[in-house]
């Protein structure tokens, strides 16, 4: 059939064998294409990503109190109560702090030869309890550092042994690692309120 005889509304047909009548539609009629020129589906542009929002710029935080420890004046203690004691038992530690905090001092419990070499400098205790192997740091080297440096000349030391030996040393204390006393690991806590005393401490 003639595409030209079929109009906006199309043509009714009727079959010559069976007498029935059908409708057809005009063809839709396609766009010509420019010779030459491939036809392509240009697809959609993409969404545009939102950028993310920056962040908020992050102050520098300032050191809290516990990571700089205060100088004795900022504690309102006074020195002639302050006693450094760097202990790497903990339970040994605190019971010696204990005890000093029972004769009515000032303890400060420190568990490395650094941090005890860094407090020391800082608060400027009377008295230091040193124990011989701390880490980091042995409790002699830290010793040797105090007694060598003027400004702590007024420090008094003492070294606790690392291993209980009553025979161990012969020599006075002064010549062991300039400490001003020695003493083995089962007379500490109770052999320093005596030591404490004789160093001028207001022990009560």
């Amino acid at each position: 059939m003639d595409p030209a005889r079929v109009g906006p509304q199309g043509a009714r047909l009727r079959c010559a064998k069976c007498e029935a009548v059908f409708r057809v539609r005009a063809p839709e009629l396609a766009t010509p294409a420019t010779p030459g020129v491939v036809e392509t589906t240009r697809p959609d542009p993409p969404t545009p990503t939102p950028a993310p929002a920056p962040a908020p710029a992050r102050a520098d935080r300032a050191p809290s109190r516990a990571e700089v420890p205060p100088s004795a004046d900022e504690r309102g203690v006074e020195r002639d109560r302050l006693v450094l004691i760097a202990d790497a038992d903990v339970d040994e530690g605190k019971r010696t702090a204990a005890a000093v905090a029972a004769l009515g001092l000032q303890p400060i419990l420190v568990h490395d030869g650094v941090e005890a070499m860094l407090t020391i400098q800082r608060m400027l205790p009377r008295a230091v309890v040193l124990d011989a192997a701390l880490p980091k740091m042995f409790g002699f080297q830290v010793c040797e550092v105090v007694k060598r440096n003027d400004a702590l000349r007024d420090t008094h030391v003492v070294l606790i042994g690392a291993i209980h030996h009553r025979d161990r040393y012969r020599r006075p204390p002064s010549e062991l690692y300039g400490a001003d006393v020695y003493l083995e690991r089962p007379d500490v806590p109770d052999g320093l309120e005596d030591v404490l005393r004789r160093f001028g401490l207001a022990v009560r």
